[in-house]
C-alpha cells in the first residue's frame, strides 16, 4: 500500500523504518563505552539539575542547553531508560529529515535519495554519534537540517530556518556547531550573491538565530536551568585559557 501511495508516503515509510531500526540496534546508548564519562555526566544534568547546579553554578556540559534541556524534559516524562531512548530517537529523526531533505536539493531520483539517506543512517560511526548519549549527533542533526532548509526553502524563509538551526547547533556543541555555521555561511553567501538578496537573507538569518537563542533560554528556565545557560561555558573557557593544565569539573 505504501509503495502505491506516492512519493510522500514512500519517503515517510523509509524514514520511519530507519528510525525504528534504532530500537534493536541502539540499546547500547544506555551503556556507553567503559571509561567514557561524558554521557553519564549529561544524564546527571537530565535527572537532577538543581543539586548539580548548587556547587558552582554548572559547567560546560550543562551549558549545552538544546541537548540538555531536551534530555531533562524527556527523562522527566519517561524516566531514565525510556527517556534516553526517546532522546536518541528524537535527534535521529531530526537528522534523518535533514539528510533526506538535503539529498533532494542535490540529486534527482527517489531511489538514489533513499540509498544516500540509508547509507548515512546505517553507518556504524553515525549510529555511535547519534546513540551514545553525547552532543555530536544532535549538533550534526541541527546542522544538516539548517542546510536543508537553506537550500530547499526560497528566499528569506530558508535563511530564517538556517539561522535558527545554526544557532542551535552552535549552542549544542560550540566546536562542531561552529563548523556547521561555517558551512551554512558559505552556502548562504553563494545563494545570496547569486539571487541578489544577500541583505534580506542576512536579516532573516540573524532573526532566526536570535529567536533560537531566546527560546532556548526560556526552555532552559522551564527545565530548571538559568536563563543565561551559556555563562558556565564562558567561565570554563576563561578558566582553561588562564591555567597551564586541565581544570576540574564542578563536582561535589
Amino acid at each position: 500500500s505504501a509503495l502505491r501511495g506516492g512519493p510522500e508516503r514512500r519517503q515517510g515509510v523509509l524514514l520511519l523504518a530507519l528510525l525504528l531500526l534504532l530500537l534493536p540496534l541502539g540499546p547500547f546508548q544506555i551503556h556507553p563505552p567503559i571509561g567514557w564519562v561524558d554521557p553519564g555526566l549529561y544524564i546527571r544534568w537530565f535527572l537532577e539539575p538543581a543539586p548539580a547546579l548548587a556547587p558552582g553554578g554548572g559547567d560546560y556540559h550543562s551549558a549545552r542547553a538544546p541537548f540538555v534541556v531536551a534530555g531533562r524534559l524527556l527523562h522527566a516524562l519517561f524516566g531514565p531508560v525510556a527517556g534516553q531512548a526517546a532522546l536518541v530517537l528524537l535527534f535521529q529523526a531530526l537528522a534523518l529529515v535533514g539528510i533526506h531533505a538535503l539529498t533532494g536539493a542535490v540529486v534527482r531520483g527517489a531511489a538514489l535519495r533513499a540509498v544516500l539517506t540509508a547509507s548515512v543512517a546505517l553507518n556504524p560511526v553515525w549510529l555511535a554519534a547519534i546513540a551514545r548519549g553525547y552532543v555530536d549527533g544532535p549538533c550534526m542533526a541541527f546542522g544538516l537540517l539548517g542546510l536543508a532548509l537553506l537550500l530547499r526553502l526560497p528566499g528569506w524563509r530558508g535563511a530564517l530556518g538556517a539561522g535558527a538551526c545554526g544557532m542551535l547547533a552552535f549552542l549544542t556543541h560550540p566546536f562542531g556547531g561552529g563548523l556547521a555555521l561555517l558551512g551554512l555561511a558559505a552556502a548562504f553567501w553563494v545563494l545570496g550573491r547569486a539571487q541578489g538578496d544577500l541583505a534580506r537573507r542576512g536579516l532573516a538569518a540573524a532573526g532566526g538565530g536570535l529567536a533560537a537563542l531566546l527560546l532556548t533560554g526560556l526552555a532552559a528556565v522551564a527545565a530548571g536551568f538559568p536563563f543565561l545557560f551559556f555563562a558556565p561555558a564562558l567561565g570554563r573557557m576563561a578558566q582553561g585559557l588562564a591555567s597551564a593544565g586541565p581544570t576540574p569539573f564542578n563536582l561535589p
